[in-house]
């Protein structure tokens, strides 16, 4: 006896009840397989975006940290200073 023949023999002796509860398990299986695999790639797609702005701060960072303290400091001095002047235009 073949495997076809063992399952038309089921399906004849248990109804269609065995037929209906096998494919909504089926249904379920490939349902959950297919959310589990879109999360996976939501996740891989969120550590990427992660990764590289964290490459792109340490990028900048490394840029900064090279410059000489005397350019550093005059920077950010301007950038204060600026800040300051923006905030009296505003009053």
């Amino acid at each position: 006896m073949s495997h076809v023949d063992a399952l038309i023999n089921g399906g004849l002796v248990f109804g269609p009840g065995l037929a209906l509860a096998a494919g909504v398990l089926t249904a379920r299986t490939c349902c959950r397989w297919a959310a589990d695999r879109w999360h996976d790639r939501v996740d891989a797609r969120r550590y990427a975006a992660t990764a590289a702005r964290l490459h792109q701060v340490a990028a900048v960072t490394d840029a900064v940290m090279a410059m000489p303290a005397d350019l550093l400091t005059a920077q950010l001095k301007a950038k204060y200073d600026a800040a300051d002047n923006a905030r009296e235009e505003k009053k």
